[in-house]
């Protein structure tokens, strides 16, 4: 009975996600297993404001890029847009003439590598996600024209970010009995 649950016990633990920094987080003398993990909380970095720093789209088979301060061949002016995420999987997106709507967002697994936002219902797949403390990078495809072969590259830049600020991440554990 002991294999069979220690067996369980693998099984289940091999479907956590965790980011163990040292074998010093295990603590090998419990009944239980606690594994103090370091959690990356995208979560918590993802809250705040974020505008388009610099992006690469390709649109009905044209390339065009923008950066902010520098160069715009997308005739879309970026330097309006905004998201706001607010922990509770809601938030507002500013577009490019200054309209302000309400959007919705999760993440799209565990490992937070994927968001799906919906916004005036239409719903999009960021996807290749990455969150820093204070960049978002993230790839989505388009739909224009009837034609899904549209892809926008991104960087977000946290509005307010200085190159010194970090987000916490928390320590936090996870127990399993």
């Amino acid at each position: 009975m002991k294999i069979i649950s220690f067996l369980i016990l693998i099984v289940t633990s091999s479907f956590l996600v965790v980011k163990s920094h040292s074998p010093e987080n295990i603590d090998p003398t419990s009944k239980n297993i606690t594994v103090k993990a370091q959690i990356d909380s995208s979560e918590n970095s993802i809250s705040g404001v974020w505008e388009v720093e610099k992006l690469h789209h390709v649109i009905l088979g044209k390339y065009s890029e923008y950066e902010r301060g520098k160069s715009n061949s997308t005739n879309i002016d970026y330097d309006n847009l905004r998201f706001t995420f607010y922990e509770d999987g809601t938030g507002e997106h500013v577009n490019q003439f200054k309209e302000t709507y309400p959007c919705y967002w999760s993440f799209t697994s565990t490992e937070q590598n994927g968001l799906e936002l919906t916004v005036t219902g239409t719903t999009y797949n960021w996807e290749m996600l990455e969150i820093t403390d204070k960049h978002l990078y993230a790839s989505v495809r388009l739909t224009v024209s009837g034609t899904q072969d549209n892809l926008e590259t991104f960087r977000l830049v946290k509005v307010g970010a200085k190159s010194s600020e970090k987000c916490d991440s928390k320590d936090k554990l996870i127990s399993m009995h």
